[in-house]
């Protein structure tokens, strides 16, 4: 719907300057206009995901609220499953040993479809990725956008309907992971990631208006709900809590 509206604002735009210069100037301003047009309009298509991250950016920016709620997780009341002994056995088991070793296998799974591209949605926000990128498996995307959703159906002061978590870290490579271990030497995984299978990600801490402890309470029932669902399994981490989609 982005790109419709998006382009269909172009092309109209571009036939208002075609009209009135038309009138201004001679008949042969069309050729000059046709030209102009086809090479912005090979820049917009060639940088639609930047310009449209850009908008997206500015919207959140201006409408949602800015109090960065960054202790989440001595806050979140959540049961914690040991990563080694449920996480990771069940990342392998749900993707059929689906290991992103390298891009190359990240762009034939995209390719599948097995990996998707995702994006910001209600209720959460992705902030810049250093050491991992924007892909889920389509089931863990499809509980993220649940999740998000959820968390906004939790909150009950209306004050605070806007309030967002943001994800820090999703799909990671192996030379990628390798990174996160020489980064964070004391927290980062050691030896195989649920991270490089597409269905894990990290969520750092809220942003809301002016009451953090109601964020942080939707967040910690959003999460409980879904992981007695079985859908997900939960570990706090130092500095964010790990999500894991099982189902």
């Amino acid at each position: 719907m982005f790109y419709i509206l998006f382009f269909g604002f172009y092309f109209f735009f571009l036939g208002l300057i075609y009209f009135f210069l038309r009138k201004i100037f001679f008949s042969n301003i069309s050729k000059i206009v046709l030209i102009l047009g086809v090479i912005l309009g090979l820049i917009l298509i060639m940088k639609r995901r930047r310009i449209k991250n850009f908008i997206r950016k500015e919207v959140k920016e201006i409408h949602v609220p800015k109090n960065d709620c960054s202790t989440i997780v001595g806050n979140l009341d959540v049961q914690k499953l040991d990563y080694k002994n449920f996480h990771r056995p069940k990342a392998i088991e749900i993707t059929r040993n689906g290991y992103i070793k390298n891009q190359k296998v990240l762009n034939l799974f995209l390719k599948s479809k097995r990996l998707v591209e995702i994006e910001e949605n209600d209720g959460y926000y992705i902030q810049h990725l250093n050491c991992s990128s924007k892909h889920l498996t389509p089931f863990a995307y499809k509980r993220l956008i649940e999740l998000g959703k959820l968390f906004r159906a939790k909150i009950k002061d209306e004050n605070e309907k806007k309030s967002y978590f943001i994800i820090s870290s999703i799909t990671r490579d192996e030379d990628q992971q390798k990174k996160v271990r020489v980064s964070n030497p004391n927290t980062a995984t050691k030896g195989v990631s649920t991270h490089s299978f597409g269905v894990s990600f990290d969520i750092s801490r809220i942003h809301s208006n002016n009451n953090c402890s109601e964020g942080i309470n939707a967040l910690s029932e959003a999460l409980t709900q879904m992981q007695n669902e079985k859908k997900i399994l939960l570990c706090t981490e130092s500095s964010c809590v790990h999500i894991t989609v099982i189902k």
